[in-house]
Formats: C-alpha cells, sequence, structure tokens
C-alpha cells in the first residue's frame, strides 16, 4: 500500500482541467476553493475577527505575480518573430511600406496588449489555459503566414480577409478565457458584472471582425480603418473598466514589468535585424572595411545605448493606477518609434555599403582614364575596355545581378566603348575635357549608375519593380533606365533618412516622457534642465530630416558614412550627460545641502514605514497614536542620479 504523502505529491502534480485564480473563497459559498497552485497559503482572516467594510462575498482576491511567468515569456517571444519574419519579407523603402509597417506592428501590438492586460491579472496553468495559449500561438503563427503578401497598396482580399478571421479568433478564445474568471467569481455579486461585460465585449468584437472579413473585396481601400476603430474601443473599455471596478484593476501586477520586457525583447529582435544586415552586404573578407566597420558598429552599439538610457531611466515601476496605465500605453508609440529607428539603422549599414562599392567602382574607373594625362603611357582600346570590365566583372561575381537586363546594359556599355578607335587615345590633344572623352565619361556614368542599381535590387531595394512586365517603345527610354530607377532608389533613400532620424527623435521623446511619469522625487532646478534638454535633443534630431531640403548639404552629408555615426553619437551624449554629477547649486538655485545617512550618499526613495506618535488629550492624558503609510518598495539611488 502507498504512502498516503506519496500519493497527496502526486496528485498535485498532475495538470487540472482548470485552475482557479482566485487567492482564497468565501467561506460556506459556492465559489471557487483556494487556489494552491501558487504555493501560497492564505489564512483565513475571520478566525482573527478581521472585516472587510465591503462583504467578502462581494470581493475576490487574484493571485498576483511579480514577474511575468515562463509562458508569457514565450508568448513575447512570438511577437518578436513576426517582426523579424516581417522586416525580411518587406523592407520598409517607401512611404506605402512604411504606412503598411506602421498598421500590420499596430494590429499585432495591440492583440498582443490585449492579451497582456488578460494575462497580468488573471493568468493560470491549466489544461484549458495551455489550449487557448495554443490557439494564441496560432493567431501570432498567422500574423506571420500573412506578412508577405500583406499591403496596403495591393489589398489583396484573401489576406485582408484572414487577418479579420485572425483577430476575431483571438478575441473569441478570450471571451472564453474571461468566462471561466466568471465561473469562478460567480460568488462574487461585484465581480459578475464588469467580468461579464469583459466576456461581451471580445465576443462583440470577435463577430465585428469575422462580418469585416466578408467585405474586403475588389480591393477596398479604406474599411481596414475599422480594425483601429474596434481595436481603440477594447482598449479604451477595458483601461475604463480597470479604473471603476476593483476587480479588473492592474493595481499589483506585473503590467510595468511585462511591457519593459516586451521593450528588452524588441531590442534583442532589433539586434537581430542590423544582423541580418551585416550577412546581406559581407560576402567576403574585402567587404570588411573600416567604414563598413564603423556602420555595423554604430548599429549594433545604437540598440545598446538605447537599452542603457532606458534601463536607467526606468525608476521604480510601482506606480499608482493612473500613471502605470499611462506608462503602460506610451509604449506602443514608444515600441513603434523604436523599431523603426532600428529599422533605419539596418537600411543605412546596407545603404552605405552600396554607395561605398559604386564609389570604389567610380575609382577604378577613373583609374583608366588616368593615363589619358600622361603622355608617356600609351593607351589602347582594348587595355581600356579590360579594365573596366575588370572592375565590374570583379562587382558582379560578389554580388550577382538579380535582372537579366543589367547584364544587357553592362554588355552594351561594353560594345559601345570598344567601338572606340585606337587613334584616339593617341591624339596629343585629347584631355578628360575634351568632347570625345565627354561621351565615354557618360558611358561609364550611366555603367555606374546600372551596378548601383543592380546592388540596390539584390539588397531587396528594388528601384526595377515598378517596370516589371514594362515595354519600352522608344530607343531612349531604354537608354535613360539607368538614371530613372536611380532617381526612384535616391527616392527610398530620402525617405529612410527621414525616418530614421524622426523616429530616433520621438524614440527619445518618449523615453525622456516615460523618465518623467516614473519619477518620485521632488525636482530640483537641475531636473528641470535635464528634462527639458533631452526633449530639446530628441526635437533636433527630428529637425536634422530637414537637411533634405538643402540639396547641396544634403548630399554632402550622405556621402560620408557618417549618417548613422551620428545617431549614435547623440545618445550616447544623453547617456552621459544622465551619469553626469549634479552641479553645485551656484548654478542652478540655491539649497540647503541635505545630510547625508549612513548610506554615504544614497537616499531611500519610497520606504514604508510604521511610526508610533502621542498626542494630548482634552483631559490632559498623553495616549499613543499609531501612524502608518502604505508601504511601497524601498530603493536606493545613488545621489548623483537623476530620476
Amino acid at each position: 500500500m502507498a504512502h498516503p504523502e506519496t500519493l497527496e505529491v502526486e496528485k498535485e502534480s498532475k495538470l487540472p482541467l482548470l485552475t482557479s485564480p482566485l487567492i482564497r473563497a468565501r467561506r460556506g459559498s459556492a465559489g471557487p476553493t483556494p487556489a494552491s497552485t501558487f504555493g501560497r497559503d492564505q489564512p483565513d482572516l475571520d478566525d482573527f475577527g478581521y472585516r472587510d467594510d465591503v462583504p467578502q462575498q462581494e470581493i475576490p482576491e487574484f493571485q498576483k505575480h511579480d514577474e511575468a511567468t515562463a509562458i508569457e515569456v514565450f508568448y513575447d517571444l512570438f511577437f518578436a518573430a513576426n517582426l523579424t519574419v516581417f522586416s525580411d519579407v518587406v523592407d520598409i523603402t517607401n512611404t506605402e511600406k512604411l504606412a503598411t509597417f506602421v498598421v500590420y506592428f499596430t494590429l499585432l501590438w495591440f492583440n498582443w496588449a490585449l492579451l497582456g492586460l488578460y494575462d497580468v491579472r488573471f493568468i493560470t496553468d491549466s489544461i484549458f489555459e495551455r489550449a487557448a495559449r495554443a490557439v494564441h500561438f496560432g493567431v501570432m503563427v498567422g500574423f506571420a503566414v500573412i506578412c508577405p503578401n500583406f499591403s496596403l497598396s495591393t489589398q489583396q482580399s484573401g489576406t485582408f480577409q484572414t487577418m479579420s478571421v485572425i483577430l476575431m479568433t483571438s478575441r473569441l478564445t478570450m471571451a472564453l478565457q474571461y468566462g471561466t474568471i466568471l465561473w469562478y467569481c460567480r460568488g462574487y455579486r461585484r465581480a459578475k458584472l464588469p467580468i461579464a461585460i469583459m466576456i461581451g465585449l471580445n465576443f462583440v468584437a470577435g463577430m465585428i471582425y469575422l462580418g469585416l472579413g466578408f467585405t474586403f473585396s475588389g480591393g477596398n481601400r479604406s474599411i481596414y480603418a475599422i480594425w483601429f476603430v474596434i481595436t481603440a474601443i477594447e482598449i479604451a473599455v477595458s483601461v475604463g473598466l480597470s479604473l471603476k471596478w476593483d476587480v479588473l484593476s492592474f493595481q499589483g501586477t506585473h503590467l510595468a514589468s511585462r511591457v519593459s520586457l516586451l521593450t528588452f525583447i524588441l531590442m534583442g529582435e532589433g539586434l537581430c535585424l542590423v544582423c541580418l544586415g551585416v550577412v546581406r552586404i559581407v560576402q567576403n573578407a574585402n567587404s570588411w572595411t573600416p567604414p563598413t566597420i564603423g556602420n555595423v558598429t554604430a548599429g549594433v552599439a545604437n540598440i545598446y545605448v538605447v537599452f542603457m538610457i532606458y534601463f536607467d531611466w526606468r525608476r521604480s515601476i510601482r506606480l499608482g493606477k493612473y500613471k502605470q496605465l499611462i506608462w503602460s500605453l506610451l509604449h506602443f508609440p514608444f515600441h513603434l518609434a523604436m523599431r523603426i529607428f532600428i529599422e533605419g539603422s539596418s537600411q543605412f549599414v546596407i545603404w552605405w555599403k552600396v554607395f561605398e562599392t559604386a564609389d570604389g567602382v567610380g575609382v577604378e574607373f577613373d583609374k583608366a582614364l588616368a593615363p589619358i594625362d600622361d603622355p608617356n603611357f600609351n593607351i589602347t582600346t582594348s587595355w581600356f575596355v579590360e579594365q573596366i570590365n575588370n572592375t565590374v566583372t570583379n562587382v558582379f561575381n560578389t554580388f550577382v545581378p538579380k535582372y537579366a537586363i543589367t547584364i544587357e546594359e553592362f554588355n552594351d556599355a561594353i560594345a559601345k566603348l570598344s567601338e572606340i578607335p585606337d587613334e584616339f587615345w593617341s591624339d596629343p590633344e585629347l584631355t578628360l575635357e575634351s568632347p570625345e572623352v565627354t561621351d565615354t565619361l557618360k558611358t561609364l556614368s550611366d555603367l555606374t549608375l546600372t551596378i548601383e542599381n543592380s546592388l540596390l535590387a539584390g539588397f531587396k531595394i528594388d528601384g526595377f519593380s515598378g517596370f516589371t512586365n514594362t515595354t519600352f517603345t522608344t530607343p531612349e527610354e531604354v537608354a535613360n533606365l539607368p538614371t530613372t530607377i536611380h532617381d526612384i532608389n535616391s527616392g527610398k533613400y530620402d525617405l529612410v533618412f527621414k525616418y530614421a532620424y524622426i523616429a530616433a527623435g520621438i524614440t527619445l521623446i518618449l523615453m525622456n516622457t516615460l523618465f518623467i511619469i516614473t519619477s518620485s522625487r521632488k525636482w530640483r532646478p537641475f531636473d528641470y534642465f535635464h528634462k527639458a534638454l533631452n526633449y530639446l535633443i530628441g526635437i533636433g534630431l527630428c529637425l536634422v530630416s530637414l537637411i533634405t531640403l538643402n540639396l547641396e548639404s544634403y548630399a554632402n552629408f550622405t556621402s560620408t558614412p557618417w549618417p548613422l555615426p551620428m545617431l549614435l553619437l547623440v545618445f550616447f551624449l544623453v547617456l552621459v550627460i544622465h551619469h553626469l554629477p549634479s552641479p553645485p547649486p551656484i548654478f542652478f538655485g540655491k539649497g540647503k545641502a541635505k545630510k547625508q545617512s549612513s548610506t554615504e550618499g544614497w537616499e531611500a526613495v519610497g520606504v514604508g514605514y510604521q511610526n508610533k506618535g502621542s498626542e494630548e488629550n482634552s483631559d490632559g492624558r498623553v495616549s499613543e497614536q499609531r501612524v502608518q503609510e502604505t508601504d511601497t518598495l524601498t530603493e536606493y539611488r545613488g545621489a548623483g542620479a537623476q530620476q
């Protein structure tokens, strides 16, 4: 016969069909039994004569977690994987793709957020919850499946219908999950109505998403906006209910910790994105030049510096209910701006390699033309054509052209150069400024543009895509094709430059706003200066995009490898300023120096305490008065640290 204790252990190790999210149940009620899944034994305070102002049967008490559970973290990884897949198939190189990314990211982020709002309050471990989570994982896989064909310009009806079905599946699954919470709270009068509203909200939203799926036909270009309207209503109602009813409150949950965790995961995903850009450009050992190394280093270091700024500015995240919600929801625009900024960093790495390779081709072409001014060098057409052919062939061997028209344009250029008679080079009056040489230079210039266009097409920055299945009717159109595609690609780079700097500025502005929300102590004059300076630097980064209005300055700046390292220098400057010691009071107002405690320059912030004071009654006797403040997290900060 088995030992009773052994049987008890075996019983507890089995996964239940459902698990109660409640800590304890009202004695004698038909409600749930106390949950012991997380090993928290709660005493029955009724035995000690404790009574709430509100009857216990009206207020359920849920389990709280200090940090995200393993299954929550695993779900967050699905979120990051989706962004990686989307970025791999869709490079943000035009306004349509940028808008598509914003729409896709918004739907993905709020789908994650709505489930996250459920998780931080009610997550448990059971067969039902694992099955529901499997459905949510399937939803994330659905997001990844449709991303190659998800485009606002083409709007394939099947893709957008699938998106509506995906959103519907997510909401109906959450309605079932809230339904289990209602079942466990059926004995609590004040809990039933708000939870029932959440069930109805998710069910109605799911049905609306299903109905919208039938409207996507014939390339409807505006109906998808209803997705955002419904999502906004869902978020607004969920937040409003949490503020009105304690049963749905986020106080005491790990909501802020969960949002911060997603921030770190997105930074890691962004690092993968930059590394993918490096893999694209580094085809051989000769690809590693000092400017390329500098840009790759800047792309990776940007993410690390942003991480350090965010972590240093993220003070105690035990916030009040309003601050907590504002701080958490502000992470949506922050995550979006940070992700676009990282995308821009990855694009800068690729664009610089293209510019550097094209410049190298130009240098080799100049070397081939240099003997024209050297009377001691007997230049011939065959030698000249060989130099040009070898230069271009070396590039095409490393970066194979994507389109056959590139090879055709290269062969046409070589054939045209081969027609130059040898007498042309022996003319004693021939110089680089001669009209005959001008035509040769034009041919070489077009060939350089052809190489640059081919490199960009190989890196998925494809100016040729707009000419697919296009029939050219005149030789002039064919001759001007390299210039036309080059102009299109230049517009793509202009967009990358603008959104990278604007997103970088917005990222800094939003980080500073989050920094302000979590500040707890009274500000000193230097604190105002520090935070205002952060805003000014962020605005300055946004305004750098206006340099595109001055074509000469813009060309001089973008022809160097500095656009990406410049962003790194600015963010590093912000980090250094943050960690500089506070200046003496003479610079930012006078004030009495605070006495230092035994912590040697460290101050305790938000320390809960109990104190016994005394007061005199009307009869002259002194009685004890107990003063108790709300317990908060004890946190020590360095004297030079800013909040």
